[in-house]
């Protein structure tokens, strides 16, 4: 529920940014897409406080998003461009090419990351 409404604010920051392109469009959804150059994420794993323990590619406007410990944005999620992240967390050169509608999860940052399609995209 918390991931949901943290989904939610990060909309809203998106469209009070001046919108998005829709998710579909022609290259969009790859990583080195200019049309969607941003990540969401936590204020702490932006600031480098958190690690990155969950990442999602949702079908959704900003369908790159960053989880730490909690699944939950915060009133006010952080946008951080993809460059940056790979600077956090290199280890995320390893899932550039996760597919819209799965997830990479781990433990800790010494764990290896977990592929599978999200619930309900299959």
């Amino acid at each position: 529920m918390r991931a949901a409404r943290g989904l939610a604010a990060a909309l809203a920051l998106g469209v009070a940014l001046g919108g998005c392109a829709m998710s579909g469009e022609a290259g969009r959804d790859r990583w080195d897409s200019d049309l969607a150059p941003a990540i969401v994420t936590t204020p702490d794993i932006a600031q480098g406080k958190a690690p990155i323990l969950w990442v999602v590619h949702d079908p959704y406007p900003f369908g790159w998003i960053f989880y730490g410990p909690s699944d939950d944005l915060g009133p006010r999620p952080a946008m951080i461009a993809k460059a940056e992240a790979l600077r956090i967390d290199p280890s995320l050169v390893g899932i550039e090419d996760l597919p819209v509608g799965w997830q990479a999860k781990r433990g800790s940052v010494q764990e290896k990351w977990a592929l599978s399609a999200m619930p309900g995209t299959q």
